[in-house]
């Protein structure tokens, strides 16, 4: 990894994010760049004093995590709406991460398109790191949802570029229909075939994706993705969740639609999205 961006809006939100990023570049050799968005429909002298002050006050804070003396970084404070200017940024640095805090609640505002950390991922074609826990220690564990499309791959294989280290492990929900119907109500008589044929796509799709050695563990979880995810997650207490999405039409429905954005808004670790 050569160029980390982090978008930071200075909350304490985006302070974790800061300091995993800063990590992240000492772990990977990355070089490190900071950018905050000011307002631009604010007077311009106000703006101008804002974007001034924000650029002192992330320079000071960056200098004092220990992290800084061991990559290099730099910061920058403009004025826009932040969406654009970060994926303009991101294009120009030719980021391959960029890093964020989880958003805020803000249900008004949710309805005329969603906060901006969630515009952000959903339009992104680099991967977007949503940073919600303490960067105390590297991932030890990260989890990844399978739902065998070319995005979900990326996914994979960026979650163990990030974090190489870690444990990887894959997960795909399977609805098995009409299960508990089969005779005596014995559901193997109608679930075991449609489960057979279910782990025979999932490995096929690892096969033809050469993610046999990234993976660590790839399982089929009978259910619903809301249930199989939590059940996931409880077994395997993930520090990074990565999800793959489409590159038309927003995020991948199978596996986000009502589900991703509940889980952008109110993820229960690190949240990696990648877009394809």
């Amino acid at each position: 990894m050569s160029n980390i961006l982090v978008a930071t809006d200075l909350s304490l939100r985006s302070e974790r994010a800061v300091r995993r990023a800063f990590a992240l570049a000492r772990e990977t050799g990355a070089a490190l760049h900071l950018l905050s968005v000011v307002d631009d429909e604010l007077p311009e002298a106000i703006a101008g004093r804002r974007r001034a002050e924000t650029r002192e006050e992330l320079e000071r804070f960056c200098a004092a995590l220990p992290d800084s003396a061991h990559c290099g970084w730099s910061v920058e404070a403009a004025l826009g709406d932040p969406v654009p200017v970060i994926l303009a940024a991101a294009e120009r640095l030719d980021a391959e991460l960029i890093v964020t805090g989880i958003p805020r609640a803000r249900p008004l505002l949710d309805l005329f398109g969603g906060p901006t950390v969630e515009r952000l991922a959903r339009q992104s074609l680099r991967p977007v790191l949503l940073v919600s826990i303490a960067a105390e220690t590297p991932y030890a564990s990260t989890l990844a949802g399978l739902d065998l499309s070319p995005s979900a791959a990326a996914a994979v294989r960026a979650a163990k570029k990030l974090a190489p280290g870690a444990k990887l492990t894959g997960f795909h929900a399977v609805h098995v229909p009409y299960a508990g119907l089969g005779a005596g109500g014995d559901r193997t008589s109608l679930g075991a075939p449609f489960l057979k044929l279910a782990q025979a796509d999932l490995d096929g799709w690892i096969a033809a994706n050469q993610l046999g050695e990234v993976l660590d563990e790839a399982r089929l979880e009978e259910g619903g993705l809301t249930v199989a995810f939590a059940r996931m997650v409880s077994e395997t207490k993930p520090q990074l969740v990565a999800i793959g999405a489409h590159g038309r039409g927003g995020l991948n429905p199978t596996l986000l639609g009502r589900f991703a954005a509940e889980l952008l808004r109110d993820p229960p670790c690190d949240l990696l999205v990648v877009r394809r």
